[in-house]
């Protein structure tokens, strides 16, 4: 589970990747307008500019989050410290390449922290300066998806410190084990058959055959696994009065406490 730190961490990445995908937007507009507006005057250049003025200041904005953001992960994922070089490397002129290399490495062991393939591809392209655009727009998306799971909470008022939060958030929990019987299983003897379907693996602690002091002396396995599970029973003993085609319940008990019932057709042996 991330802490406030990685999750405000992530948080500042997310928001400094979408300042930086809407500054290149806004620069590509701005340099359109003002190749359109050059024969037109002092107006059109201005407005040119202006757009140009506003993408410039969104591109630091974006780098000092990057930066802040790659600073909050560095304890928490190898090789953070590239991208805060990188962050600093993208503001200056000629070596800026170079620095959104270092960011898109950075991306890449994200990734491979949390797991995830596409914020891996997104800090592979994020260091392909010809197509660095598209790499940010996947490590975005990458960034969003990581952060459906470590959302950065709400902080309260200053009056109550810093890092504090009106709610903490803990990742939907996975859902318990299910385990039902496949088929009809069959009790031959003192001998029971029958084959079980579990999503998690789990450890028999103890058989019995319901409303009896009949109880199994050995079960193989005893552990059951994810799909089917073939499974045969020891009984200590014959049911009393046993008649063919009789119905009978197993009770077994699993270790995180669940308990299931199998139905058994009693055969003599």
């Amino acid at each position: 589970m991330a802490n406030f730190q990685e999750r405000q961490g992530l948080s500042e990445l997310q928001s400094g990747l979408i300042y930086e995908i809407v500054s290149s937007l806004i620069g590509a507009v701005g340099a359109l307008l003002l190749s359109f507006f050059f024969l037109g005057g002092l107006l059109g250049i201005a407005i040119g500019f202006l757009v140009l003025l506003a993408a410039l200041v969104l591109a630091i904005l974006a780098l000092v989050r990057l930066y802040g953001g790659f600073s909050k992960l560095e304890p928490y994922v190898q090789n953070m410290e590239l991208g805060k070089i990188g962050a600093i490397l993208a503001v200056i002129p000629f070596v800026d390449f170079v620095g959104w290399i270092l960011i898109g490495i950075s991306l890449y062991f994200l990734g491979e922290k949390y797991g995830n393939d596409t914020l891996k591809i997104g800090g592979i392209i994020t260091a392909i300066p010809i197509i660095s655009f598209i790499g940010l727009i996947l490590s975005y998306s990458a960034l969003s998806y990581i952060g459906n799971y470590y959302p950065t909470p709400s902080t309260l008022g200053g009056s109550q410190g810093q890092g504090q939060y009106q709610q903490s958030y803990y990742p939907p929990s996975p859902p318990p084990p299910q385990v039902y019987q496949v088929g009809q299983g069959t009790l031959r003897g003192n001998v029971a058959t029958f084959t079980l379907y579990s999503t998690d693996q789990l450890i028999i602690r103890r058989i019995a055959l319901e409303g009896t002091d009949v109880y199994a002396v050995s079960f193989y396995p005893s552990q059951i696994n994810r799909g089917n599970n073939n499974l045969t029973v020891t009984l200590s003993s014959v049911p009393v009065n046993a008649i063919q085609g009789a119905l009978y319940k197993l009770k077994i008990e699993f270790d995180n406490n669940l308990t299931l019932f199998v139905n058994l057709i009693y055969s003599p042996s």
